[in-house]
Order: C-alpha cells, then sequence, then structure tokens
C-alpha cells in the first residue's frame, strides 16, 4: 500500500512539474549587433551604387556613441574656409594626418586631412575632392572606417596582400593602421571590429573557419589604402 501511495505521489508531482515547465520561458540572451555592413561584404558589395554608409543618429562633435556603432560621423559644424573646417575633439582624438570622408547626402565629396589637432579641437581640410569646383558646407557629414570616438579600433588582415595586386603591402598597412590609432589583431577574434581582406582569402584557414561564428566588419584592401596612399 505504500508503494502505491508513494507512486501517487510521484505521479502527481510529474504532471505538476509538466505544467510548470509548459509555461516556464527560458530566459533570452542578449542578441548580439552584426557589425559587419554589406558595402563591404563581398557576397553583396553596394559600393558601385555611390550609397554612403549610415551614420547613426548623426552624432553631434562632443556626444559619445556606444562602442559598437560599425561607424561613427558628425555633421561639419565651424567652417573656416570653403575647404577648412573645425571639429570638437572626442575622448579618442583625432590625429593629425588622419584622413576621413566627406559626404553630402548621397554623394561622396572627397577626403579631408586633419592638418592639425590640439586638445579641444581639430582643424581638417578637404584635400581630395572628387570635383575641383567642390566646397563644404555645414551639414556634411565626416566619418572614417578606421576610427571610433571613444576607443582605437580592432583591426586584423586576412588574405594576401601583395603589390602589384594591391596597393600596399601588409607592412605598409600595418605601419599606416597603427600610425592611425588603430589596434592590430594578429588573427581575427572576438575583440577584433574590422578584417581588412586582401586576395587568395581561399587559402586563409582561419578567417574561413571563424568568419561564420563571430561578428565583424569587413573592408576591402583597396579600400583602406585610400585613407593612406592618393589615388592613382
Amino acid at each position: 500500500m505504500k508503494y502505491v501511495v508513494a507512486l501517487a505521489v510521484l505521479l502527481v508531482a510529474g504532471c505538476a512539474g509538466s505544467r510548470i515547465r509548459s509555461n516556464y520561458t527560458p530566459p533570452q540572451p542578449e542578441p548580439k549587433e552584426v557589425r559587419e555592413h554589406p558595402e563591404w561584404n563581398p557576397s553583396a558589395n553596394k559600393a558601385e551604387t555611390g550609397e554612403p554608409p549610415a551614420v547613426a543618429n548623426e552624432p553631434s562633435p562632443t556626444s559619445k556613441p556606444a562602442d559598437d556603432l560599425w561607424i561613427t560621423g558628425w555633421k561639419i559644424g565651424v567652417q573656416l574656409e570653403d575647404r577648412t573646417f573645425e571639429v570638437q575633439q572626442p575622448s579618442n582624438p583625432v590625429r593629425k594626418m588622419q584622413r576621413f570622408e566627406v559626404w553630402r547626402g548621397q554623394t561622396l565629396l572627397g577626403m579631408a586631412i586633419v592638418e592639425s589637432a590640439r586638445a579641444k579641437t581639430a582643424r581638417l581640410r578637404l584635400d581630395r575632392p572628387k570635383n575641383e569646383d567642390t566646397t563644404l558646407a555645414p551639414g556634411d557629414i565626416v566619418l572614417s572606417r578606421l576610427w571610433l570616438p571613444t576607443r582605437d579600433k580592432h583591426v586584423a588582415l586576412h588574405g594576401e596582400f601583395k603589390p602589384p595586386t594591391e596597393q600596399m603591402s601588409r607592412q605598409e598597412l600595418e605601419f599606416a593602421l597603427e600610425l592611425a590609432g588603430c589596434t592590430l589583431d594578429e588573427k581575427l577574434t572576438a575583440k577584433t571590429d574590422l578584417v581588412i581582406i586582401g586576395h587568395n582569402l581561399l587559402g586563409d584557414d582561419w578567417y574561413r573557419r571563424m568568419r561564420s561564428d563571430l561578428h565583424f566588419e569587413v573592408m576591402k584592401a583597396s579600400d583602406a589604402a585610400a585613407y593612406f596612399d592618393p589615388p592613382n
């Protein structure tokens, strides 16, 4: 009789447990933001469309956007001359000779170079205009794919970087990236923000294994070189 009672208790407890479990929703992990942008995804490259990357909320020079924004830009504020302007320094200051893209709506105006960098402000000049008649105007967007306003950007290089296939060798690109304030990762890891890809990626076993597990931005070597070398 004791066994019958014990069995009945177990059955009742089991049914109750089943009801509890059926209404239980396990906590969901926080979704990770995918940093890879379609413009730099070789399988969905939109570079030929001339569309600029999205600038999240178009932050002001003094704002501090989140680190996980894949790209950060601001609107031109103090304009000194037709092709020269001044911005306030963020917590990760811009450096002299650093280059930024300048966009007006859907049009890339050219590259701007940091002429001088002080503690609170930096002076930039448009030195690679797409059109010689181009002048700057308040509201134009300044941005860089190699820079974050709050910290150094972690960058890894994968593939082969051998001229003349690529404009810059691996050594030249690494040196330029360090001068631009990037932190170089020996290879793609969870800390990597951006991967600059050369040619022959099929021969890079590590990149092929890790690309499906990690979230990161992708940039072609030729586009990275545009931040350092004048176009041919």
